[in-house]
């Protein structure tokens, strides 16, 4: 059974301009992130909009995953639901396909007590043999944010192999760090910004998007951690949170708002160029550098600080910005900024 760690990264899930899945652009994401050393690749989390795919979309993702993935990193099935037999019934559709485990998060909408959530995941366990990483997210969801006693519980479940934290208090992550992460049990940290540290702690890795950017420039961070070389790994997190931060201030990672994917085009369909493609796909509403300008521009008019270690491609000259509108409004500036427009000639993903 593979381990659940390393960097892996919760991949969104491509649309054309008519509303289907991108197959063939999910397939070429996938490639790219697995040549530039992925650990592991989550489908249908919640950057994938997992809960508005139909029962065909699901089945075929994971079917996909598993078919490119082909034993090269891990897979991971994010099965999470409204109700107790769609997360079920989600989980067997993973196993079938082949997936290494699944992923699931609190339900949203509803507001389940703690003895509820836990019969919600020991259904699971008992109803489908599949490692299972529980995805604690109050944010994704109505239920309120698992404890580390929460965690402790759901631990004794015999399916149950790992925990994603992703609580808005680090003092959670730690906790479960200490309390809870044994040789049999990993704690994933679920908010990359907090990777580094959360890993000094013991945790075995994280979720992301940076690497469907940055690639192999931002793996690396983890490769670094797991050799213990810190002083390393924290040179490469200093230049990643800068387009972390900055374009989760514009709104979401990416510019991509989960839940927008299906119902119109007015979202980042980051896509890896296919032969004969100029830059990233062209459907894209923001270039690949345009985004990354935005964010790093965002990140320094909010945090004050531009990392004097990022490439030179990734700076702009945004004194004349208005820093006080709004994230969307000041990402809007930024990609209009001719300094973006300079940008044009950097490569993306796929070039490096």
């Amino acid at each position: 059974m593979r381990k659940i760690e390393g960097y892996i990264v919760p991949i969104i899930t491509p649309f054309t301009k008519d509303n289907k899945v991108d197959y063939e652009g999910y397939a070429r994401n996938m490639e790219y992130l697995i040549n530039e050393g992925i650990d592991g690749i989550c489908v249908q989390g919640s950057f994938g909009e997992g809960m508005i795919l139909n029962a065909e979309e699901r089945q075929e993702i994971y079917k996909l995953a598993v078919k490119v993935a082909a034993g090269r990193c891990t897979v991971i099935g994010g099965a999470s639901a409204c109700t107790t037999e769609e997360a079920v019934q989600n989980a067997k559709w993973a196993k079938e396909a082949g997936c290494d485990g699944i992923l699931v998060v609190q339900p949203p909408y509803i507001q389940p007590s703690m003895d509820e959530m836990f019969d919600f995941y020991k259904a699971i366990s008992d109803s489908v043999d599949i490692p299972i990483l529980v995805y604690n997210n109050p944010n994704k969801s109505a239920a309120k944010n698992f404890t580390p006693a929460m965690c402790a519980r759901l631990k004794t479940l015999k399916n149950v192999v790992a925990y994603k934290e992703a609580s808005p208090n680090f003092y959670d992550l730690e906790e479960n760090i200490r309390l809870n992460a044994d040789e049999n049990f990993n704690i994933i940290c679920g908010k990359e910004f907090w990777a580094l540290p959360a890993m000094l702690l013991g945790a075995k890795g994280c979720f992301g998007l940076i690497p469907l950017i940055l690639g192999n420039d931002a793996i690396k961070m983890v490769e670094y951690a797991k050799a213990g070389e810190w002083d390393k790994a924290a040179q490469v997190q200093a230049v990643d949170d800068a387009p972390v931060v900055g374009v989760a201030q514009l709104g979401d990672y990416l510019g991509y708002t989960p839940g927008n994917g299906k119902e119109g085009d007015d979202h980042i369909q980051f896509i890896q160029p296919g032969e004969g493609d100029e830059g990233v796909a062209a459907a894209q509403p923001l270039a690949f550098q345009q985004l990354l300008v935005a964010g790093v521009a965002v990140y320094d008019g909010y945090a004050g600080k531009l990392g004097a270690d990022l490439p030179a491609p990734l700076r702009v000259a945004f004194d004349d910005l208005d820093l006080n509108a709004c994230p969307a409004q000041l990402a809007g500036q930024v990609v209009a900024h001719p300094a973006a427009a300079a940008q044009k000639d950097v490569a993306g993903p796929a070039g490096q």
